[in-house]
């Protein structure tokens, strides 16, 4: 599945899935603030959910969903390399706007 996604727009957001687990809330929520590339982790302190009245950013529901995950060095370094480009506060948001 990695290799077939390779050189698609979404394909760090695949592989830090992949690569640690967190939830696609957890995922679509991740801001770059809470990205810390010294230490290869990122922190986990909101959760992008959908509702009827609209998409909203949420703490995790439980205290212990408030984390630190570890993320391999080779996914930090790609996640470097794709804040490059990025004009947005989410690590993965639209490409038409700042929305996750």
């Amino acid at each position: 599945m990695l290799e077939a996604a390779k050189g698609h727009w979404l394909y760090p957001a695949l592989l830090l899935e992949i690569g640690t687990g967190l939830r696609r809330g957890e995922l679509l929520g991740l801001e770059w603030r809470n990205v810390d590339f010294s230490d290869n982790s990122i922190k986990i302190t909101q959760s992008y959910v959908k509702t009827r009245a609209g998409d909203i950013m949420q703490e995790p529901k439980t205290k212990s969903s408030i984390r630190i995950v570890n993320v391999p060095a080779s996914i930090i370094s790609l996640l470097k390399d794709y804040k490059k480009s990025s004009q947005s506060n989410y690590v993965f948001s639209q490409k038409t706007n700042d929305k996750p």
